[in-house]
């Protein structure tokens, strides 16, 4: 029976080790002993130089999580060997790592399948105060200041200049610029 385990890794290097995994695994014919390999990440929207940009975020940078099977003692030394693998979470009575409980095995695998279904969360560099234009709609060209931000809901409260009295409007970040 196959059961989860935390692997800690180098931060940035997630994806090459599960590159590296997948390899061992093809090389020494290990199929049935190592599973699923998880690295849990969200869809995020940045904005940055007014530009959008869609990237993908770890929701656990520095840790994948490898299915093994318990039948496999060489799995988790090859493993432990590979290049950029720093250790196994947690330690045994035998020297082996600690499996993962079945509850915490099936929140990651939940996070790791809503993050490759969620929409795109929106990520900028607004700030409550800063002066914006509006880009598009009834209000193009108008300025005003940020007066509150629901990152969730990507809406943006601006007090928009109309007649020279603020009028509170809501946008998504995509409909405003910042003002320099």
């Amino acid at each position: 029976m196959k059961k989860m385990y935390t692997l800690q890794v180098v931060a940035p290097r997630e994806h090459s080790v599960v590159r590296a995994i997948q390899d061992l695994v093809q090389t020494k014919g290990w199929e049935e002993h190592i599973g699923n390999i998880y690295v849990p990440e969200n869809k995020v929207l940045e904005v940055k130089n007014n530009k959008p940009k869609t990237v993908m975020k770890r929701m656990f940078p520095g840790y994948i999580f490898v299915e093994i099977s318990d039948e496999c003692d060489d799995a988790f030394v090859s493993i432990r060997r590979l290049r950029n693998v720093l250790s196994f979470i947690g330690s045994g009575k035998s020297g082996r790592p600690a499996a993962m409980s079945a509850l915490e095995a099936k929140k990651i695998v939940d996070l790791y399948n809503k993050g490759q279904e969620e929409e795109v969360k929106a990520k900028h560099d607004f700030k409550v105060g800063h002066k914006v234009r509006v880009l598009n709609g009834p209000f193009t060209d108008y300025i005003g200041d940020i007066a509150e931000i629901d990152i969730q809901k990507d809406a943006i409260m601006v007090n928009v200049l109309i007649f020279g009295r603020p009028v509170p409007t809501k946008f998504s970040s995509k409909e405003l610029d910042l003002e320099v």
